[in-house]
């Protein structure tokens, strides 16, 4: 279980370095895959939890079954 917890730490701090925003953008997305690093093999129902900078605020979101999540914050 540490592992699965420190993997998705480690893909949320990556798709917080990768996500992009634009001017015209009414909301920041924040998309990505849990995998296990070993084989690369999806990580399904993995709770990712991503956290602002500014004013602290989390969003939660669980994997499908291919490892995918997405977590939107609305500006």
């Amino acid at each position: 279980m540490n592992f699965r917890r420190a993997a998705c730490v480690l893909v949320a701090l990556s798709s917080l370095a990768f996500a992009r925003t634009a001017r015209a953008q009414t909301a920041d997305v924040i998309r990505g895959r849990v995998s296990n690093a070993a084989d690369s093999a999806a990580i399904p129902n993995a709770t990712v939890t991503v956290t602002t900078i500014s004013g602290g605020v989390n969003r939660t979101a669980k994997t499908d079954r291919n490892g995918r999540y997405t977590i939107t914050f609305p500006n």
